[in-house]
């Protein structure tokens, strides 16, 4: 939604205004609106995840799963 008022022109306090009305108490703070608007003004207009190097935080392989639910 924030990703769609930036390309229809509307200011970050127009959308802070119209996740509020949306979302009412639910809604992302002024801060996150204003973080992504800077991310999209930047050039980082891609909603996909990016590429992260190093280690995953963890693995899913089936002796995980079992391992979980054997013990909890």
């Amino acid at each position: 939604m924030i990703f769609y008022d930036f390309k229809t022109g509307l200011n970050q306090e127009e959308s802070v205004k119209r996740m509020q009305l949306a979302f009412g108490d639910e809604s992302v703070c002024r801060g996150t609106v204003f973080r992504w608007f800077t991310e999209f003004c930047s050039g980082h207009n891609s909603l996909q995840d990016e590429e992260h190097t190093g280690r995953p935080r963890s693995v899913v392989i089936p002796d995980n799963v079992l391992k979980k639910n054997v013990n909890g």
